[in-house]
């Protein structure tokens, strides 16, 4: 029989990776924003805090934007709704920036892992 503290360890490494691999999928967005969209910058990745992030700013509205992943497939789809439809209303380039983050994970094999989530259409 295989000691408890073996599923912990193995439970602790999967979250580590796991997060890394958020890190890494999070630093090739603010690179592929940073240098392909025009009119956003000020680009801040900050990604070894409790939530990694990437700060940037849009130089049209000017707005600071605050952009995270979420590993969990329990995240409330009406809420991110909500959330994209509100952004979409203050400025509509968010639509804009929604498809590009569909093609672009698309292209880097991310899929979501339930097939009802995935980015809200807006």
């Amino acid at each position: 029989m295989p000691p408890e503290n073996m599923y912990l360890a193995t439970d602790s490494y999967t979250r580590r990776e796991e997060r890394n691999k958020m890190k890494n999928k999070l630093k090739l967005i603010a690179d592929l924003m940073q240098y392909s969209l025009p009119y956003y910058s000020h680009f801040a990745r900050i990604l070894n805090a409790r939530i990694p992030i990437i700060k940037f700013r849009f130089d049209l509205a000017p707005i600071d934007i605050d952009l995270s992943l979420e590993l969990s497939p329990f995240s409330s789809g009406f809420f991110m709704s909500s959330c994209l439809s509100h952004c979409h209303q203050v400025n509509p380039c968010v639509r804009n920036l929604i498809q590009l983050l569909r093609i672009w994970a698309k292209q880097h094999g991310i899929q979501p892992i339930d097939s009802t989530i995935y980015f809200n259409k807006l």
